[in-house]
């Protein structure tokens, strides 16, 4: 999923409105920048999303790993998601902030989730 890939495709989305507005002076470099702020946002939202299966797919191996006896090894995958989860969260919880700067209170929906990708702070066994 390229940036530019995305932005082309958010950019070809525009209605003709918009197309009379870029020539407003001064829009066309707001619509721009939108459009590149909403094409970042989305492969943020990506890459999280690839990076939490990754993890929950880590959860799982360490699940099979233990329910068939095999200690040492689950220690290791324990280990490793000890590494990766405080670093998921952190990204999760930078996209958060970027979307809430990113979109402007007045246009923000009132009951809208924070983000589409949840995961607890500490997972269970």
């Amino acid at each position: 999923m390229g940036t530019s890939n995305l932005y082309d495709r958010i950019v070809g989305q525009h209605s003709s409105l918009e197309g009379i507005m870029s020539h407003v002076p001064g829009y066309r470099g707001y619509k721009e920048a939108t459009d590149r702020r909403a094409s970042d946002r989305l492969v943020r939202q990506h890459i999280v999303q690839k990076l939490k299966e990754q993890f929950d797919r880590l959860v799982t191996v360490e699940k099979k790993l233990l329910a068939g006896g095999d200690i040492s090894q689950a220690g290791l995958t324990s280990g490793a998601k000890l590494k990766f989860q405080p670093i998921l969260i952190a990204l999760i919880r930078r996209l958060r902030a970027i979307r809430a700067s990113t979109m402007p209170s007045r246009l923000a929906p009132m009951n809208s989730p924070k983000s589409t990708i949840s995961m607890p702070l500490y997972s269970t066994m």
